[in-house]
Formats: structure tokens, C-alpha cells, sequence
């Protein structure tokens, strides 16, 4: 971008930016959103068809160079994500020697779509339950709201929760568990739980990160940084975490971060200790 002295900024847009949708972003995790996104360009600009698909060929070193922020470590995280998702297909076979273990690539868009789908139908259950209360209150309707029913019949879109103590067990709305901030954060929930070898349930965890979020009063991009600020703290400082289970496998860390993260927020004496 171009200042009114002339002078322009390294900082801003002078190549070819990444792009990912938020969408996207939520479904699979940002980062996995981004190599998917930049898997696409690629085979639709020099795929190659073998076997009635496209694929591309490169190694891990070509895809630190396109995307620079990430080391080769990180890459072969993610790629490995993707291909337990059944995202992405990677395969040696095409090589034309077979020392060469270099990957090709190729991307499973019906898989992709799927799970697009099996969002929507989720969305839809939710706003259909909306319409049943909204119906329920103009009719002056009294006791359990039909939605309860509806919920009841779909257990996939409702859950338990139980605080640490065994007490306050309650049924998380549709409308609570799958409100846009929750799902934003379910997706790097899912991340951290993987990258940090969580022990607790997915839906208390995610449910503890909506709840720092609401509590801090920032913005979701905002928050995200905070987040993404806490995770960097907690890889660097693994050596002095302590857990019940020492020297027994990965060390459980979502705990820890969420303390950091509490801390970061300034939330830190209103949440419990970790």
C-alpha cells in the first residue's frame, strides 16, 4: 500500500496473498485451512491426472518455501491431520525410482463436501428447534418446550457436562452448543487437543475456552491471538510442567495453557487453579 509520502510498507499486500475462508477455518482448524486451500491452487493450476484424479509433487522443504511461517515439522503435522480426516491423499507410487519418497498430493473435495453437509444438517436441527419454541411462547404454551423433545430425539446435538467436584450436571441447548463463537473455537479446541495431548472431553474443554472468551470482552480475532500467544508459551515452557502421570507417555498441557491463557487475559484469579 502506498502512503501519501510515496513511501510503501513491506507489511502490506505486494504479492500473491494466502487465502482461507473463515468457514473452512472452523470446519478443519485455520492452519489446515490454509494447506488445503493452497493444495487446491496448486492442482488446479498444474495438477497432474494420474488414476482419474489430480495430484501435485513436492516435498516438505517446497511447501516451507510457499509457506514460510511454518517449519517442516509443523507441515508434516498437519498434512498428517488432514490425511486422518481423510482430507488429502498423499502416495510414493507415481515416483519414477522408488528411493524417491517424495509425496504427491491430491485432495478428497467429496470428503470436503460431506462435511459441509453434515454441518448444515446440524444447523438445520438447531433452527428448527428455534422455530418449535418461538411457536411454543406465541401459542402461551407452559411446560418443557417441544425443541426439548427434538433435542432428546437427535442425541448427537446435545451433551453432558459435569464440573470437576461430580456436581452441576446440566444439558447444554442446541442454541448454547452450537453458537457461532462455540464452533469457531470447537475447531481450535480440536487442534490444541491433539497438539497438547488434552485428557478431558472435548465439549468441557471447548466449553472452558467460550467461557475465557465471553469473560475477557475481546473481539474473537483478538482472542485468537491471545490463544495462539498462550500455546507458544506453553511448547516452550513443556519441561516444567508437572502432571499426575510423569514420564508416562506425552504430557497432558491444555490445563496448563488455559491457565496461561486466564493469565494472559487478565481472567487469571477468576478462574480455578490448574
Amino acid at each position: 500500500m502506498v502512503r501519501r509520502d510515496g513511501e510503501v510498507s513491506k507489511l502490506l499486500i505486494a504479492e500473491p496473498p494466502l487465502l482461507a475462508l473463515p468457514s473452512l477455518a472452523v470446519f478443519v482448524g485455520l492452519n489446515e485451512a490454509i494447506f488445503l486451500q493452497q493444495l487446491h491452487y496448486w492442482l488446479i493450476q498444474s495438477g497432474k491426472e494420474r488414476d482419474g484424479r489430480l495430484w501435485i509433487y513436492n516435498t516438505y522443504e517446497q511447501w516451507r518455501e510457499q509457506l514460510p511461517f511454518w517449519n517442516v515439522r509443523t507441515i508434516r503435522r498437519i498434512t498428517g491431520e488432514l490425511k486422518d480426516k481423510n482430507l488429502i491423499l498423499t502416495t510414493t507410487k507415481y515416483n519414477q525410482q522408488k528411493v524417491d519418497q517424495t509425496l504427491w498430493y491430491s485432495l478428497e473435495y467429496r470428503a470436503l463436501d460431506d462435511m459441509t453437509e453434515r454441518a448444515d444438517q446440524m444447523d438445520n436441527v438447531a433452527t428448527s428447534a428455534a422455530q418449535v419454541d418461538n411457536l411454543a411462547i406465541w401459542s402461551g404454551q407452559t411446560g418443557p418446550l417441544q425443541s426439548d423433545r427434538v433435542a432428546a430425539s437427535v442425541p448427537e446435538t446435545s451433551s453432558e457436562i459435569t464440573d470437576r467436584d461430580g456436581s452441576n450436571l446440566r444439558r447444554l441447548s442446541l442454541g448454547e452448543k452450537y453458537d457461532d463463537d462455540r464452533m469457531t473455537l470447537m475447531a481450535y479446541v480440536e487442534d490444541l487437543a491433539r497438539e497438547l495431548n488434552d485428557q478431558a472431553p472435548l465439549s468441557s474443554t471447548t466449553t472452558r475456552m467460550v467461557n475465557l472468551y465471553r469473560a475477557s470482552g475481546l473481539d474473537m480475532d483478538t482472542f485468537i491471538i491471545r490463544l495462539m500467544q498462550a500455546r507458544a508459551i506453553t511448547q516452550e515452557k513443556t519441561s516444567n510442567i508437572r502432571t499426575r502421570a510423569e514420564g508416562i507417555g506425552p504430557k497432558p498441557k491444555v490445563a496448563y495453557m488455559l491457565a496461561v491463557l486466564a493469565d494472559l487475559l487478565g481472567l487469571r484469579d477468576e478462574q480455578p487453579g490448574n
